[in-house]
């Protein structure tokens, strides 16, 4: 109990999330040690932050795997790097979790149906390649799931309790996240309603879009581009059957 105090001040940790996730630190090691909760609640692991667990039982999983049996399904979901982000996280108030074999691995097979059932998952991995290409590799797992950004100028490896220190909550993150973009599966795409296009070339130039013609070096796309803008230019009705 000793870094309790230290980790709420540094981190905005709460006691109630340290003491019901089993977190402490190990004093000969100098780091953080997480429990590892099977579905049930009874420990199964302990993992030192950053390093290992105990030899044999060191299988991927979901953290924290009981509290993640009691989640909200209508509520969002954050899947963050680590088990650090995730008490961070749950002591702002979210739902999170994370997988205990880092961020390049891939979700349990008998967990993916469950995730897919929560109405909206969010991934915030650390601020660098490994969390690029982790975060692609749950989208490509999931399929329906959101990136949130790391504000402008963050540093290389930032992760949300990096920002957390910095006095950016995950709210925050949340909120800047909704004024970028969203992902767009194919599957809502199929149920958009597409607006009518303006034409100036039926099929090929559009009003308003920016088109690229191209094509290997003289294969006339120069000509190509006068001989419709002069077309264009004096109403003649027809170019290249369009």
């Amino acid at each position: 109990t000793k870094f309790m105090e230290p980790a709420e001040k540094k981190y905005g940790w709460t006691k109630d999330v340290i003491m019901d996730c089993l977190v402490g630190y190990d004093m000969k090691k100098q780091c953080l040690v997480f429990g590892i909760h099977d579905i049930k609640g009874r420990l199964v692991n302990i993992k030192w932050h950053k390093k290992h667990g105990i030899k044999g039982h060191n299988g991927n999983t979901i953290y924290p795997m009981y509290r993640f049996a009691k989640y909200d399904l209508r509520k969002p979901l954050l899947v963050v790097e680590g088990e650090k982000d995730v008490i961070t996280t749950l002591s702002q108030g979210h739902q999170a979790i994370c997988l205990t074999a880092g961020c390049m691995s891939k979700v349990p097979r008998q967990y993916v149906e469950v995730l897919r059932k929560f109405e909206e998952i969010n991934i915030m991995y650390d601020n660098d390649e490994a969390g690029v290409n982790g975060s692609f590799k749950l989208l490509e797992q999931l399929g329906r799931v959101k990136t949130v950004m790391h504000p402008n100028g963050s540093d290389i490896g930032q992760d949300i309790t990096d920002h957390a220190e910095n006095g950016v909550r995950v709210e925050d993150l949340l909120n800047e996240q909704k004024k970028s973009f969203e992902v767009t599966t194919a599957a809502d795409l199929l149920k958009i309603t597409p607006k009518p296009v303006d034409w100036i070339v039926e099929d090929l130039i559009a009003k308003g879009v920016k088109t690229v013609i191209g094509g290997m070096t003289g294969a006339n796309k120069s000509y190509f581009v006068m001989e419709m803008a002069v077309r264009i230019a004096c109403g003649i009705g027809e170019f290249m059957g369009h």
